[in-house]
């Protein structure tokens, strides 16, 4: 009877200890954890989360004070600093999904680097409301399972095994990436610049496939996005000489596809760019122009500015292409530039029949204009002798800019307008050819409000100026996919 009795009691200890190892591995004493080297101590993508304890935790409504006490829920660790802008605006959108997902999830901010007493300072004074979310600070032992660098978002998530399912950034939460998880499906996570290796401009692109075994076929060739190499940021060197097999490199890693063919088209789109006063779009497609049915195959920035859409991680990579091309030093640039249109031409043009190439193109737009030959701008020689300062006119608030280039006055007085951009773009081009530098005086930002052209107009009036509506003939870049059709 009393093996019996042992026999059982041995069993029910051995359940317990199974169970507990399912979410996470044991350890005795916590501090010996963190002991352990910094490479030894960072957990990734498919690690155990250790049942360590959640430290100093402010607002800890949830009652818990380990991880092992999370089994069976999804845990997303949000970490951030105070300094870091993209994190402060993301926090509204961490307590909307907690809202919305309930006890099925817990998310937690962590702060590797502030105490409270620090963060309050920091707020102080500011108008500005943590969310009501659980937060952990000076979580510098965090740090060591998952270092980062600070100022930039990063997120980590850890499922209900306690397995550490995402490590990425913040492109890497959303509501419906959550859903699918909970569901039990699988998910994609676009890794980020801290769990994959760091881009080496000294490293050929090919020998760094070479050692993931990632097949490569040709002196100039393409990948899609590379999950496992600098995977957020990418990066680009051009120009690189191999004096020794004689060799001339360019390589973009995970760079969108407009910069490839930016890249090629520098002079023209620098004579764009000079010509705009103007424009509240993406500023990487400044003097592009595409007839595509999807504008995400090329540049992440239209997605970006509609606030109201979902930001994911698979349409950041959508656009992103990893492009190496090695030709002899003897080629010269112009027929180096050549072979690499026809490589990107190739390339999306066996992926979306897309072809990219300077054209003339006509576009609505605005142009500021002179209305009368009589220059009634006075011009200023160029110097250190400038000034902008404001002044009031009639109660009203206006700027006066001395010995400063047209454009800038212009653009500056319209600033909100360029740092508030709408559903559609808005481009101005400067067409008074004024080259000397100007003295003007000019409404200010605020008293432009919701018609900031129409009040512009009034106070260029007396200096021969004015906008105007109207449609140019312009050289851009433009990419267009052959069986493209505009809406109608």
């Amino acid at each position: 009877m009393k093996s019996i009795i042992r026999y059982y009691l041995l069993l029910i200890i051995s359940l317990i200890f199974v169970q507990t190892a399912l979410f996470s591995q044991s350890i005795d004493d916590d501090m010996a954890f963190y002991k352990k080297s910094h490479t030894a101590a960072e957990l990734k993508e498919g690690d155990r989360m250790p049942d360590i304890p959640l430290g100093m935790v402010v607002n800890n409504h949830t009652g818990k004070t380990r991880f092992s006490q999370f089994r069976g829920k999804l845990v997303i660790l949000d970490f951030w600093t105070t300094y870091c802008g993209t994190c402060l605006e993301l926090m509204p959108e961490m307590e909307r999904l907690q809202k919305t997902f309930g006890d099925s999830i817990q998310i937690f901010l962590v702060n590797s680097e502030e105490t409270q007493d620090q963060i309050n300072e920091r707020f102080k004074n500011s108008g500005f409301r943590l969310p009501d979310l659980p937060s952990i600070v000076n979580a510098k032992k965090m740090y060591l399972l998952f270092p980062h660098p600070m100022g930039n978002p990063s997120h980590v998530w850890i499922d209900g095994k306690g397995i550490i399912r995402v490590r990425g950034s913040q492109y890497s939460t959303y509501e419906s990436k959550i859903r699918d998880l909970l569901a039990g499906k699988i998910i994609y996570n676009m890794k980020d610049n801290n769990s994959t290796a760091i881009f080496d401009k000294r490293m050929p692109y090919y020998q760094f496939l070479a050692k993931t075994n990632t097949k490569q076929t040709f002196c100039s060739f393409f990948t899609a996005h590379n999950n496992e190499y600098a995977a957020l940021t990418g990066g680009r060197v051009e120009g690189i000489k191999d004096s020794a097999f004689g060799t001339i490199r360019n390589t973009f890693v995970n760079r969108e596809a407009i910069e490839l063919y930016a890249a090629l088209f520098k002079e023209s789109l620098l004579n764009f760019s000079s010509k705009v006063i103007l424009y509240n779009g993406p500023q990487s497609t400044l003097g592009f122009s595409f007839f595509v049915k999807d504008t995400l195959r090329y540049t992440f920035g239209f997605n970006a500015l509609h606030k109201d859409k979902e930001l994911m991680d698979k349409d950041f990579v959508k656009s992103r292409v990893c492009y190496e091309q090695i030709t002899p030093i003897s080629l010269t640039e112009k027929e180096r530039q050549k072979c690499m249109l026809e490589d990107l031409n190739r390339y999306f043009g066996a992926l979306y029949g897309a072809r990219g190439g300077l054209e003339k193109v006509k576009i609505p737009c605005f142009a500021l204009v002179r209305t009368t030959k009589e220059d009634k701008l006075a011009t200023q020689t160029k110097g250190n002798n400038y000034k902008i300062e404001p002044i009031t006119v009639h109660g009203m608030r206006f700027v006066s800019y001395h010995n400063r280039p047209l454009k800038e006055c212009i653009a500056s007085a319209l600033l909100q307008m360029i740092a508030n951009p709408k559903n559609t773009s808005t481009l101005l081009l400067d067409e008074t050819e004024y080259k000397n530098n100007v003295d003007i005086v000019l409404p200010d930002e605020q008293e432009l409000g919701q018609a900031p052209f129409e009040k512009l107009r009034k106070s260029l009036i007396p200096y021969g100026l004015d906008i105007i509506k109207t449609e140019r003939e312009l050289e851009m870049v433009v990419i267009r996919e052959k069986d493209y059709q505009s809406p109608k």
